[in-house]
């Protein structure tokens, strides 16, 4: 009763799925496809938006805050071209006090008129060569006092202080650091803040200045000014290329290192990233004035709050289907159970034997089709398995009498009578063997499916063509053996005429492959086989090159043939050697191609003419192994004697020692494709600040393995190649135009004057002014 109500549940489930599985695969389906195309269309739409809400925002507050920095350095250039500097500057100690004081105060009221700008926290000219510095609030104080007290910076150590204070400096601007203010002669700190620094040194185009003017930038006060009021999910930063946050406006901390590594990975200025659990689109923008980056953060979690709500509803509404659906299908499988039911109490009735059990597993419907398919194919299964195994069962038998495995009269009839061979075995036979060499077909080679169908195409036409009984026996996938039933007293003559309809049907076929037929003797009786097999065998030895379907037949015609020389002579091999020595590789190639062409090899068996071209290609390899531009793959060798092996003409022959001439003995410098991109960034961009590790971080390599490679490809060093654009560039300046030396030097990538002169001079044995001369001359 239990395994009745267990069933019977089985079954209404299995229908329920049925049910439910169409009306999932019908409805279901697409609307779930249609609610998240609405969601991506949204969430897609909303952060189109978002990009170009964040080029506007960053725009925006990018260009108000290029104005103030342009202000504030216009500013201090004012300052530093204020006359008394340069004399105070070039003054010694000579210099009159009054002079020297009215100088001061000069310069402190400018510093005081400095700080008046609204980014401006404070002030100083720091003059490393009097060890002076004047402070815009202070007065003027010696360097130790000056940074123990006034501006104290904490996270600086004093190397790093001075390095600081070192180089030329246009409008550099500093990491955000810790500055603090303390009374003299005190450890009580005062003030203390967060600022960025920018510096400007003086004379402004030297390397070792004499002034240095540095204005303090509160960073709070450059947050304030980035700051995007009317959009709550945008906040804004600052960041310089070292990937320090100079200034930062918004709600919530963001982490500097994931911000830089964000803006590496950027792709078009835009990228995702995720800080303390928040996700943001990042937008960048790069300043064209100083170095430092722009960034936009929107937190997607606030803008996908639309979303969401669509997302919530499309659940819902998905829900209420997937409840009806179920009710449906349910309703369903009941009203479909009954008929299902009487249709399996009929059937029980009529299959109770053991043979005919229900399966163990399944419902009445599984039941149902099991007793069907039962009725119908329970005997044609049977003679499906007979029919496809005899011809397997069959060539197997005939392959060991082939062997010789089986060589009695007694084992063969009985054989033959257990698979069902339907032959006479005790008449005359004779063992005909068809050697295939297979063909490419147009510019493919053939597959093992390709070559299976022309197996069987093979085997119908002689099946058509032949006047009696044959059988088939594939020894190999290039080695087919046609068993002939002979009439008594005709034997000699029917294997001549069966060996003329093969090599007919085989013709038919030489697109695809040549061939060559063995022709094995006649034999009484199916055990002596095998000695026919190895007589055909014997005879495929004297196979020709020969472009058709050729029939083997005569023994001391081969004897003949085989006496030609199947090796090189020595004086070959070492003219080949010496050829290849001397650079004469096309000779080395005529010299194969006339050995082919020779009379003395017409006719020759193939076997005798590919030993002799084995030799050859052996010598050429030797010759090869011997060229350290050349290295020893076993791969690639072992690949060209496969493909002398399956040659089957002279033609193929030359061809192919055409190619592995080729793959030998053929130089090509081709210069790599990425170096190609590399050439053509330096002749456009020679001008510029490129580097070395630029392009070794691009092509993600060491730098010394880049410059070994580039040397390799290109044929000279990075930076000779470098040199030599930008001294082309500059002859041609000197030549066409009457620029200043100046103006040359920047425009070909040289930032001074001297350093220019200094390579031109190196490169071309002048200066670029005597150059000049000599052209106008």
């Amino acid at each position: 009763m239990m395994d009745r109500v267990f069933n019977n549940r089985t079954m209404r489930f299995s229908l329920f799925k049925q049910f439910y599985a169409i009306f999932f695969l019908l409805i279901m389906v697409p609307a779930i496809i249609a609610s998240l195309l609405v969601y991506t269309h949204v969430v897609k739409v909303m952060e189109r938006e978002v990009d170009k809400s964040s080029e506007v925002v960053i725009g925006q507050f990018a260009g108000e805050t290029n104005k103030l920095i342009h202000s504030m350095q216009n500013e201090m250039i004012k300052l530093l071209d204020y006359s008394g500097l340069d004399s105070f500057i070039r003054s010694g100690d000579g210099m009159e006090q009054y002079r020297r004081n009215e100088i001061m105060t000069g310069l402190y009221d400018r510093l005081q008129t400095l700080i008046e700008h609204p980014l401006a926290s404070s002030a100083y000219m720091y003059l490393p060569d009097k060890q002076l510095i004047i402070d815009s609030s202070s007065g003027h104080f010696s360097p130790e006092m000056f940074f123990q007290y006034t501006n104290f910076m904490p996270e600086l150590a004093s190397s790093e202080r001075d390095e600081l204070f070192s180089g030329r400096k246009m409008m550099a601007m500093t990491r955000s650091m810790q500055i603090q203010k303390k009374p003299l002669l005190s450890k009580h700190t005062t003030m203390s803040g967060q600022y960025v620094s920018a510096m400007i040194s003086y004379p402004y185009n030297t390397d070792s200045p004499k002034v240095y003017l540095v204005v303090n930038i509160n960073q709070e006060q450059l947050s304030q000014n980035i700051k995007i009021i009317d959009q709550h999910y945008i906040e804004t930063a600052i960041m310089n290329e070292q990937g320090d946050l100079l200034a930062h406006a918004g709600q919530h901390a963001i982490d500097s290192p994931a911000l830089l590594e964000a803006y590496r990975k950027s792709d078009a200025g835009t990228a995702s990233m995720t800080v303390q659990g928040r996700r943001y689109r990042v937008a960048f923008e790069p300043s064209n004035s100083y170095k430092w980056i722009y960034v936009s953060l929107t937190d997607l979690k606030e803008l996908r709050k639309p979303a969401e709500t669509i997302r919530l509803g499309s659940l819902i509404f998905l829900s209420f289907f997937l409840i009806v659906g179920t009710v449906i299908s349910y309703y369903l499988s009941r009203r479909m159970y009954m008929p299902i039911k009487d249709i399996k109490r009929q059937l029980e009735r009529t299959r109770r034997t053991s043979a005919h059990l229900p399966p163990q597993s399944g419902n009445e419907f599984d039941l149902i089709k099991h007793w069907s398919k039962l009725l119908i194919t329970e005997n044609k299964d049977m003679s499906t398995l007979i029919s496809g195994v005899s011809p397997v069962v069959q060539e197997h038998f005939l392959g060991k009498v082939l062997y010789g495995e089986l060589n009695d009269d007694l084992s063969v009839q009985y054989y033959a009578k257990e698979i069902g061979l339907d032959v006479d075995v005790s008449g005359a036979f004779s063992a005909i063997c068809i050697d295939l060499q297979y063909r490419e077909y147009g510019s493919r080679k053939l597959t093992e499916t390709d070559k299976s169908f022309l197996i069987v195409e093979l085997k119908d036409g002689i099946v058509k063509a032949m006047e009696t009984d044959v059988r088939f026996c594939l020894v190999s996938k290039d080695l087919l053996v046609c068993i002939v039933h002979l009439n008594p007293g005709a034997a000699e003559s029917q294997i001549l005429v069966a060996g003329e309809a093969i090599r007919n049907v085989c013709e038919e076929n030489t697109a695809y492959y040549y061939s060559a037929i063995g022709l094995g003797c006649a034999v009484d009786g199916l055990w002596h086989l095998h000695e026919s097999y190895r007589l055909a065998l014997r005879l495929l030895k004297g196979k020709k090159l020969y472009s058709g379907a050729e029939i083997c037949t005569d023994l001391d015609d081969w004897g003949e043939r085989s006496t030609i020389e199947s090796f090189l002579s020595t004086q070959k091999v070492n003219q080949m050697l010496q050829m290849y020595e001397s650079g004469q590789r096309e000779e080395m190639l005529q010299l194969v191609h006339g050995m082919l062409d020779s009379d003395r090899l017409d006719g020759a068996p193939a076997e005798r003419v590919k030993q002799l071209c084995i030799d050859s290609l052996n010598t050429w390899l030797r010759a090869a192994a011997t060229d350290s531009r050349h290295d020893f793959s076993i791969e690639k060798y072992s690949s060209l004697f496969q493909r002398l092996h399956e040659c089957a003409t002279i033609e193929e022959l030359k061809r192919f020692f055409e190619s592995a001439h080729a793959e030998l003995f053929t130089d090509q410098e081709i210069l790599p494709e990425r170096f190609e991109a590399v050439l053509s960034y330096i002749k456009g961009n020679f001008h510029s600040d490129i580097s070395i590790e630029q392009f070794a971080r691009e092509l993600n390599m060491s730098i010394g393995h880049f410059s070994r490679s580039f040397k390799e490809a290109v044929g000279e060093k990075y930076v000779e190649y470098l040199l030599r654009c930008r001294m082309k560039a500059a002859k041609r300046l000197l030549a066409d135009t009457e620029l200043k030396l100046d103006d040359i030097a920047l425009q070909v990538g040289y930032l001074s004057r001297n350093s220019f002169i200094k390579a031109f001079r190196k490169h071309e044995g002048v200066t670029p002014g005597k150059y000049r001369e000599s052209l106008s001359g």
